[in-house]
């Protein structure tokens, strides 16, 4: 998919690529599937207005913030913001536990997963106004390096498609933040 902004106001035009490939994959009569997500949003052109750089777009649901119930499950809301990256999701599901109730059928799962993030086009801006101190407390002038997070979560699915999920994630560095719970219905992630 190809996003365009065109120019307006004091906002010049941009665009951004984005390309997402999901699979779902069963074994052992759909007792186990490992699920996983990958996708790149890359800018093409323009600059994209700062309100903006924490937006995933998805062709299913365009949520607010790289990291969160969605992406990166575990680590701070918007911590991680850029005009570019890759991120990924991977997790494996175990259903151990089938039945049902008036006439409807309910499954439920117990899941790892492991998520990932690479910043591939950083967001420059001016800090010339900002303290020394201040600069050290919020800005780092590091290398880029992948962020992961890990977890565990919970599915109730009834009628194979009204899913209500659980998940806890924990980011690998504590930069990150010190983990989130998620509660949620309809996505499976």
């Amino acid at each position: 998919m190809i996003i365009f902004s065109p120019a307006r106001l004091k906002h010049q035009s941009f665009s951004k690529f984005v390309i997402t490939y999901r699979q779902y994959a069963s074994t052992a009569g759909d007792k186990y599937t490992l699920s996983f997500r990958v996708s790149s949003q890359q800018k093409l052109s323009g600059r994209i207005p700062f309100y903006l750089l924490p937006t995933f777009f998805d062709s299913q649901l365009s949520q607010d913030g790289l990291c969160g119930a969605f992406n990166l499950r575990g680590a701070m809301r918007n911590r991680i913001v850029s005009e570019g990256f890759v991120t990924g999701i991977f997790e494996i599901k175990w259903r151990f536990l089938n039945f049902e109730v008036l006439k409807q059928n309910f499954f439920a799962s117990a899941s790892l997963f492991y998520d990932n993030a690479f910043i591939t086009q950083t967001y420059t801006i001016d800090i010339t106004s900002i303290t020394a101190e201040e600069r050290q407390l919020f800005f780092r002038n590091t290398r880029q390096k992948l962020h992961h997070t890990v977890g565990t979560g919970f599915y109730l699915i009834f009628n194979k498609n009204n899913v209500i999920s659980l998940n806890y994630g924990i980011p690998v560095d504590p930069q990150g933040g010190s983990g989130g719970i998620y509660i949620g219905s309809n996505m499976l992630f």
